[in-house]
């Protein structure tokens, strides 16, 4: 089997062989999880770094192990922004929280009104976390940053904007549990 990726302006080439995505020069770039023949031997693949980012989690654990506050959002846009002409402030707005989760627990709420905006679907009213841990996640980067750092057993403080008012809370980050839509391990 020959699978083929484009990189940008490199145009580097890899080949997926014995399920590793390597680049012509010997480099992993991937593993790959799964093909689908019936579509032109589609391929998926794991980023080699994000393999080796869990590599001591697997070794120690036998798995992989995820923080977990029990929240779903996504960073308020522009677009919403100006569709509600209201005043909002950048953050991760929470669209779901999940039962019994810390987030829940610690009294972060979600959104009640469905909306479409430029095509996406999005839930408004719940709360917009401005920061965690004193990071402020106006952006996908920054966001990332933060979450990044999040540990199991470890606390997490959030600041959240809700109804025009500043609330700061503090939950503790558990492991993400198995969740209806996982993939079971077989």
């Amino acid at each position: 089997m020959l699978a083929a990726w484009y990189f940008g302006r490199r145009e580097a080439v890899a080949v997926a062989l014995a399920s590793v995505a390597v680049w012509l020069a010997d480099d992993v770039i991937g593993i790959n999880t799964s093909i689908l023949p019936e579509a032109q031997s589609i391929g998926f693949a794991i980023p080699a770094n994000l393999v080796k980012s869990l590599m001591p989690s697997l070794l120690l654990d036998g798995r992989v192990i995820r923080p977990w506050i029990g929240i779903q959002g996504q960073l308020v846009s522009p677009a919403l922004k100006e569709l509600l002409r209201v005043p909002l402030t950048d953050g991760l707005l929470v669209e779901v929280v999940e039962p019994n989760s810390p987030a829940g627990k610690a009294g972060v709420r979600g959104g009640g009104l469905d909306l479409v905006t430029g095509g996406n679907p999005i839930l408004i009213g719940g709360d917009i976390i401005t920061e965690i841990n004193g990071t402020a996640v106006g952006d996908s980067e920054r966001l990332n940053q933060a979450i990044s750092t999040l540990k199991v057993g470890e606390s997490i403080r959030l600041k959240l904007f809700r109804l025009k008012e500043t609330l700061d809370v503090e939950t503790l980050v558990l492991e993400r549990p198995v969740l209806p839509g996982d993939v079971s391990s077989r």
